[in-house]
């Protein structure tokens, strides 16, 4: 049996790793809105309702929480 080598991860390989957990948890407006087939003024409706958890890391971009969409999807009774 061979040892097990631990390989240091590099800085790069690091914020790639960061950079594809958060595509997976959080995607854009216009994503959102092709997610759900409504248009991009229907989310951005229902984060200032704060139906759906979205964070501003930068004055232009908006990020929404999948989670929180995949949860409005569920509960929703407007349409049922």
């Amino acid at each position: 049996m061979s040892p097990i080598t631990s390989k240091k991860m590099s800085k790069s390989e690091f914020d790639d790793l960061k950079r594809r957990e958060v595509e997976r948890d959080f995607v854009r407006i216009s994503t959102a809105s092709l997610m759900i087939n409504c248009s991009e003024s229907y989310i951005k409706s229902l984060i200032i309702n704060k139906k759906i958890n979205s964070y501003l890391p930068s004055p232009k971009v908006r990020l929404i929480e999948v989670a929180s969409l995949i949860s409005y999807i569920k509960n929703n009774t407007e349409v049922r």
